[in-house]
């Protein structure tokens, strides 16, 4: 995964973007970094925090980009370095293991 966050967060650093999760307004260089479908980037502390705010009871389709309200599970068709990436962090929480067709970790 960093080769991809950390390419995306190089042409962050080239660009007018500003590098910061706005989920906690620190540097997305600090931590561990997730790229959503949309291309939003979060610290992956700050995404998994914010969506186990949500209620147990959330349809996969509730859990959405905290800033553009897109959907965070990618479509199962579809094929790139950037989903998969992110099927593999979210295979390792249970809030998101139901939105990926995944059985729950005890």
């Amino acid at each position: 995964m960093s080769c991809i966050v950390q390419s995306y967060l190089q042409w962050l650093q080239d660009s007018d973007y500003n590098p910061i999760c706005e989920l906690c307004t620190k540097e997305l260089a600090t931590e561990d970094c997730v790229r959503l479908i949309c291309y939003h980037v979060y610290h992956w502390a700050c995404l998994d925090q914010y969506a186990r705010q949500l209620p147990a009871t959330t349809a996969p389709a509730g859990y959405t980009c905290p800033s553009c309200k897109v959907g965070i599970f990618p479509a199962v068709n579809l094929v790139s370095a950037v989903a998969d990436v992110l099927r593999e962090k979210l295979a390792g929480v249970n809030w998101a293991r139901a939105g990926l067709g995944l059985p729950l970790v005890r």
